[in-house]
């Protein structure tokens, strides 16, 4: 005779499988379909990518204040407005 736990164990597990199972087969047939304004927005003058930079430069700064240092935005601005990108 099977122990009661190990049924609930077995069905457990079982549902799990069937679940990754059905995102694989899913996400291996379907493709998402490309959307036309993702690439709407690559002439903007102040691009995603260049917001990032400046979070995670602002966040640096944070950081090197709290321990004593000085401040990479500055110059970083600094220097993109010297290259003509901001």
């Amino acid at each position: 005779m099977v122990n009661n736990s190990l049924i609930v164990l077995c069905c457990i597990a079982g549902a799990g499988i069937a679940v990754f199972l059905g995102w694989a087969m899913t996400h291996r047939f379907t493709r998402p379909v490309p959307d036309a304004t993702t690439h709407a927005g690559l002439g903007n003058d102040f691009s995603q990518a260049q917001y990032m930079r400046e979070v995670r430069l602002r966040h640096h700064d944070d950081l090197a204040v709290a321990f004593g240092g000085r401040r990479a935005l500055d110059q970083a601005k600094g220097h993109a407005e010297s290259w003509g990108t901001v």
